[in-house]
Order: structure tokens, then C-alpha cells, then sequence
């Protein structure tokens, strides 16, 4: 998968990352993009990953990355157009922060063709 991180930037919340070649697009979601936290104290980190505010990638996780993550799940799951669902994958290392804590776990949640993916707490 060739991506580029310039071009992918330019995409606007909600639309196309990726069209796979199951014809699942692979869509932005500004919500769970790494954020500074460098100089956040515990509480603002809790509040800025919480649910209503979206758990959010580590920084320095490029969109490239969290494509290719995203890509990898629902291939490896078999996910096709139709379905409406979401699948779980753990990893050894932690890939994002959910509400102030580091997490290991990935959600993709795929509806309508459309599949976008956050970081979840793996317990």
C-alpha cells in the first residue's frame, strides 16, 4: 500500500483515507489523532481522552500508520462491504491513550463501507 502522509493530511474529517480493495473506504477521524500531551497534567489527559473527547493514537503515529493498522485488521478479519461491525485486535505494545491511561487495544469499526479505527483499553 503506497500512502502518502502529505496527501493524506489534506483530507478533511470524515472523508477517504483509503479505498480498499474490497471497496472499504478507510475514513479520517480528526477525534483520534494523536494530540500533544507533553506539559498535560493527569487531569486534562483523562479529559482529553475520554469517551466524549475520543481516545486518541500515540503521538508521533502518523495517519500513514493508523491507515495501514486500520487496513491490516479488516484484512486479516475478512471484512467485506456489507457487514456492520467491529473488530478487536491487541497488541504487545501500547498504540494510543484512553481515558489518561496508555492502551495496547484497537477498535475498527466498520458500517455502511466505511471504517474508521480508535484506540481501546485491551482488558
Amino acid at each position: 500500500m503506497q500512502l502518502d502522509e502529505s496527501q493524506l493530511r489534506r483530507v478533511s474529517d470524515g472523508a477517504e483515507l483509503c479505498r480498499l480493495q474490497s471497496g472499504i473506504i478507510i475514513s479520517r477521524r480528526h477525534k483520534h489523532e494523536p494530540i500533544e500531551i507533553a506539559g498535560l497534567s493527569e487531569e486534562d489527559l483523562k479529559r482529553r481522552t475520554s469517551k466524549e473527547n475520543g481516545s486518541k493514537f500515540l503521538p508521533g503515529t502518523t495517519l500513514c500508520q493508523i491507515v495501514e493498522m486500520t487496513a491490516k485488521v479488516l484484512g486479516d478479519d475478512g471484512a467485506t462491504i456489507g457487514l456492520k461491525t467491529t473488530y478487536n485486535v491487541v497488541y504487545d505494545r501500547p498504540i494510543g491513550i484512553s481515558r489518561g491511561r496508555r492502551v495496547r487495544g484497537i477498535r475498527v469499526a466498520l458500517a455502511s463501507g466505511y471504517a474508521h479505527a480508535f484506540p481501546i483499553e485491551s482488558e
